[in-house]
């Protein structure tokens, strides 16, 4: 199911901080790791994390993985998610936090939550059934079943178009907030 999603620009930036806070302390009290394969944001979650003193204990790292090539490589997203549905897919986000999720596993013994994200930012690259601001996140994990979100973040004023940055931090608020929902 599409959620369409008006990004309050003006609040981006609280909004990322509560997101972040509560994913933080969400994954804390669980004692979890959580890792991020990330396309469309680009590193901004891992940025994010690596900004909390001591998250060490909690933050296992992110693969930012833009080309569809290093999605399959490091995540194992099949060459036929690519050819049938595309890297901005529900499928394909599936693949890469479930990729993850197998690979941190090999590392520890603690249980493990991933957050894929992947999308189109813009300003190009949009098509009439993926526009931009297109962006699908999956939660996956050792402890919980695959959930899967489709975001259309869009500006419902339509008095300027999101940029690219809006884009990224919102996709990141959403992917923080749907990490925090899930593991509750």
């Amino acid at each position: 199911m599409k959620i369409l999603t008006n990004v309050q620009t003006d609040e981006l930036d609280s909004r990322m901080k509560n997101a972040l806070n509560k994913a933080v302390r969400v994954v804390r009290d669980k004692a979890m790791l959580v890792g991020f394969a990330e396309s469309c944001t680009g590193g901004l979650l891992s940025s994010l994390m690596t900004k909390q003193s001591g998250i060490s204990d909690i933050f296992w790292g992110s693969v930012v993985s833009y080309a569809n090539e290093s999605k399959s490589v490091f995540l194992g997203v099949q060459e036929s998610v690519f050819k049938t549905f595309g890297a901005v897919s529900s499928e394909c986000a599936k693949q890469m936090a479930e990729g993850l999720a197998a690979q941190i596993k090999k590392t520890t013994s603690k249980d493990v939550v991933t957050v894929a994200v992947t999308g189109i930012a813009g300003p190009t690259g949009g098509t009439t059934l993926k526009p931009v601001g297109t962006v699908f996140i999956a939660v996956a994990g050792t402890k919980i079943a695959t959930q899967i979100f489709h975001h259309e973040f869009v500006n419902i004023t339509k008095d300027k178009e999101l940029t690219r940055e809006e884009i990224q931090y919102a996709a990141a608020a959403a992917a923080l907030d749907h990490l925090s929902e899930n593991l509750k």
